[in-house]
């Protein structure tokens, strides 16, 4: 949530002309210069610049920047560039519009009638001396766009004069894959309009999103083209929408016919490269059919015939997940069912038949223990699973979980593990 503060602040900074640095590429902290034309900005940049048009101590600390939007003067009815951040306060409302009041230059007059007007019908606007329009209202349990707190909902929305708005140009260019359109190019037809752009980052949906229009001759024809040239891709024609994936990446294209324009919208979960530097892997998880729960914590690819076998994989990084283990096999071997897992925090892997005999196996080590109910029931279990005699079992699970991996992808186990999901 700092780096969304910042947000807030390094755009003021652009507001007032102020140098920006700091940004990736490296520029020279210390001399205050702005960045040159082949310094890039990644989405995280926008928060991380202080600001001294709220002071050296910047927002109060109980305000949370969630999300901040830009829109050029050619995508907007008013026919202005429009530049909104979107904070939550906690708190009746007093502390938060006399903060923003007292940062617009409002006197103390309005000031009280602003905060009456808020107390009395539960919202407010603040028309600031630079031109800002402040809407303060009460948050809402039901807006999934924040984290709810009891206090207000802070939309400021500034109006960038056309000196300035080179720079968010220049923002919306360095996070827009040409990679990941590449395929649609010549059905495209026409560079991107770089005059018609905008932008979305939301910090409690972490969500960063830039788009730019395309005007095309003939929108059924480009988007003809686009559909044959595109493998994996979904098409809503009633809504005039196509979306494919680039990596982790999600490509949207809105398809308007009434103004012969064809919108491309780039969104990433990422914040801390520029999209336009963003390379997809050539293989992953998604790419070798698995497919992932909603919090996208676990994937999972399925055979169903002869038998059913799945491999399944969560990653610490992925977030939260209910189980202990990080890879799990699960398949039958002559006519018996069995599960392998992997527990990468101690390195090693479990093994057990038909729910009744178990052991372990530790990397570090290299050695296998804590046989379950006892040897003798694992080595009668496993031996008639496998069809080996004595000790001879215990390398079997894993090497038969080994060769299914080979088979399936080509991969050795540790190298479908460290895949990425897309």
């Amino acid at each position: 949530m700092k780096r969304f503060t910042a947000c807030i602040l390094i755009f003021f900074m652009l507001l007032l002309g102020a140098p920006l640095t700091g940004c990736t590429g490296g520029t020279d902290e210390s001399s205050g210069q702005s960045p040159t034309q082949e310094t890039k900005y990644a989405p995280e940049d926008i928060f991380q610049e202080s600001l001294h048009f709220y002071g050296e101590e910047g927002l109060p600390h109980t305000f949370q920047v969630f999300g901040v939007s830009f829109d050029t003067a050619a995508e907007q009815a008013e026919g202005k560039n429009i530049f909104t951040v979107s904070m939550t306060a906690p708190g009746d409302g007093f502390d938060a519009i006399s903060y923003h009041a007292d940062a617009a230059g409002l006197p103390e007059d309005v000031k009280k009638d602003r905060i009456d007007e808020y107390m009395a019908k539960g919202m407010c606007v603040l028309e600031g001396d630079a031109g800002q329009e402040i809407l303060i209202r009460k948050t809402i349990p039901e807006d999934d766009r924040y984290q709810y707190v009891e206090g207000c909902l802070i939309e400021i929305k500034y109006y960038i004069d056309e000196e300035n708005v080179a720079k968010y140009i220049k923002m919306a260019q360095d996070n827009y894959s040409s990679q990941a359109v590449a395929p649609l190019e010549e059905h495209l037809g026409k560079e991107p309009d770089w005059t018609r752009i905008g932008f979305f980052l939301n910090s409690h949906k972490n969500i960063a999103s830039f788009y730019v229009a395309y005007p095309v001759d003939d929108v059924p024809s480009a988007t003809e083209g686009i559909t044959q040239n595109l493998e994996d891709f979904w098409y809503d024609a009633e809504s005039g929408m196509l979306g494919f994936l680039y990596g982790i990446l999600d490509i949207r294209l809105d398809l308007v016919e009434n103004n012969n324009t064809i919108y491309v919208t780039q969104t990433m979960d990422t914040f801390d490269t520029p999209f336009s530097d963003y390379i997809a892997p050539e293989n992953s998880l998604t790419q070798l059919g698995f497919g992932f729960d909603e919090d996208m914590s676990c994937g999972v690819y399925e055979v169903r015939e002869p038998h059913y076998t799945s491999i399944a994989i969560h990653r610490p990084e992925w977030g939260d997940f209910p189980e202990n283990w990080n890879i799990e096999y699960m398949d039958q071997i002559n006519g018996v069912p069995f599960r392998v897992t992997y527990h990468a925090q101690e390195n090693y892997y479990h093994f057990m038949v038909e729910e009744k005999a178990a052991y372990n196996y530790y990397l570090d080590s290299q050695s296998f223990t804590e046989e379950h109910p006892s040897y003798e029931v694992v080595e009668q279990a496993f031996n008639q699973a496998f069809g080996t005699q004595g000790d001879d079992f215990y390398e079997m699970p894993l090497l038969q979980f080994q060769q299914v991996v080979q088979e399936y992808f080509g991969l050795t186990v540790e190298e479908l593990y460290q895949l990425p999901i897309r």
